[in-house]
């Protein structure tokens, strides 16, 4: 969610930025207060637990997580009651306005039973990809909702030498799973995912430990020359730019250049589709123009790609969403691109089950099965329950999984504490899962002004929430990053 002051595009409660003046409202939108979602005419379903052995559907995914209702495509609603999504996203200029919260999209699972209630809420995200600022829209939090234990689904078939992978992402002969392992790279042209787990061209196992910012927007300039040291001093490995159509190739040029010069891994995203399934093919327009393709062709050995920033708002079909990014993915391999390819979650980033009931299938669909699944877990969770409950749920199913934004603020719930960031520093920290919270601050977000930065994009300047991910907490940035060698030193030598 990013939310600019000036270029407000507000676009979801997980990453946007919007332009000043755009102000987009949910109709009906529902307030995230601190007691929870309000939810509008929507019921919440609480039965229907999935139990241990729930079977995979026939789409491949298994439903994890009591009363998540199902949607045709094959996955279950992981990890709560109730599958509604509140309103209540972040207004920005120019943002459409999202209608209907949406219950967990795909069809039934077997083996466990789908939850009767569950209708989803009536108030829509509020998004628009104007410009900075952070997009907030529904919270798809959960609440009581317990997880299955049984019918995992593996992600994926073998990968490159550094072994094959199963379930969870083991690797074969001569990869080790520890943090900073090896898998014995070369003779891959750049970062793969391996199982679970994403990998720099050397086989040194990457566990992205960076910051989001608003690069397309800054105003000191969209070449990260200013962001990128003062984000390096933090101990991060990676950061992931916001970036639309209005940029310049020569300034995304300069501006993944200095990342790399940081030894940060560059991960731009194109912030033009938020909450709008149908606007991704406008952004892999943008990937596959020329002169854009020529700069990022340069770098890809050391580069992730987000193809669309929060695409696809509520009930978002299981089918839609996986025939969108199919044909995406077969675009952006055609034009050249073999760097690892990242999806958001549908319901602007939040929706944790469509990306565990769709990642099978379109990592199957990808040639080089190299793509990672990116949640931006705007959710309602002062107390930590639902990400110790869901996001540990969907590492059993052995998805390639990073939380690509987050905060402890949200749309609607601008009190601090909001979200439980260290609960989720702890749960990344014990599954191995990479993050980047929203957002280091030289652009100012104008949901929650001054809530959602962490700094004044300066280290110097870290406050708050932001000090705490960055440098204090036992699992912040500094004492949990590993930098890529290969990044690094730009050889396996």
């Amino acid at each position: 969610m990013k939310l600019h002051a000036l270029a407000m595009g507000f676009v979801f409660l997980a990453s946007c930025s919007t332009p000043p003046g755009d102000s987009d409202s949910g109709t009906g939108g529902s307030n995230l207060g601190s007691g929870g979602t309000h939810v509008n005419g929507g019921t919440s379903a609480s039965g229907g637990n999935l139990g241990s052995g729930g079977t995979t559907s026939a789409g491949g995914t298994t439903g994890l997580g009591s009363g998540g209702s199902t949607a045709a495509g094959g996955s279950a609603a992981m990890g709560g009651s109730g599958g509604g999504d509140s309103s209540g996203g972040r207004s920005s200029p120019g943002g459409s306005i999202g209608t209907g919260g949406s219950s967990g999209a795909g069809g039934t699972s077997s083996g466990g039973q789908n939850s009767t209630g569950g209708t989803p809420d009536t108030g829509g995200d509020n998004r628009s990809d104007g410009g900075p600022g952070r997009d907030a829209s529904s919270d798809l939090s959960r609440t009581d909702g317990s997880t299955g234990t049984g019918g995992s689904t593996g992600n994926g078939g073998s990968t490159g030498t550094g072994g094959s992978t199963g379930t969870g992402g083991s690797t074969g002969t001569g990869g080790s799973t520890g943090n900073g392992g090896s898998t014995g790279g070369g003779s891959h042209p750049g970062f793969y995912v391996d199982g679970r787990y994403l990998y720099d061209k050397c086989g040194n196992k990457t566990i992205l430990r960076g910051v989001n910012e608003m690069i397309v927007w800054s105003p000191n300039g969209h070449t990260c020359a200013k962001e990128c040291p003062e984000i390096a001093k933090s101990g991060a490995n990676s950061i992931r730019m916001s970036w639309d159509s209005t940029g310049a190739a020569a300034d995304l040029d300069k501006a993944v250049s200095n990342a790399i010069a940081s030894k940060l891994i560059p991960m731009p995203e194109h912030h033009g589709a938020g909450g709008d399934l149908t606007k991704v093919p406008s952004s892999v327009d943008y990937w596959v123009k020329s002169d854009v393709l020529s700069v990022l062709l340069k770098y890809q050995d050391k580069l992730l790609l987000n193809i669309a920033n929060e695409s696809g708002g509520s009930n978002v079909a299981a089918a839609t969403f996986e025939s969108t990014y199919k044909t995406a993915i077969s675009r952006l391999r055609t034009a050249g691109y073999t760097c690892p390819l990242v999806i958001d979650g549908s319901q602007w980033g939040q929706d944790l089950d469509r990306l565990v009931g769709s990642a099978p299938v379109l990592t199957a669909a990808d040639p080089l099965q190299n793509i990672l699944y990116s949640v931006h877990t705007y959710w309602q969770d002062a107390s930590g329950s639902q990400v110790k409950s869901r996001l540990p749920a969907a590492i059993q199913t052995g998805i390639p999984l990073i939380v690509g934004e987050f905060a402890d603020v949200m749309v609607g719930a601008c009190t601090p504490g909001a979200f439980n960031v260290v609960a989720l520093m702890q749960v990344a920290k014990e599954q191995e899962i990479g993050w980047l919270p929203w957002s280091w601050g030289a652009v100012t977000n104008s949901d929650c002004p001054g809530q959602f930065e962490m700094s004044d994009g300066t280290f110097a300047g870290l406050k708050g929430w932001g000090l705490t991910v960055a440098t204090t907490d036992p699992n912040s940035i500094k004492n949990t990053s590993v930098i890529s060698p290969y990044v690094a030193k730009g050889s396996c030598n």
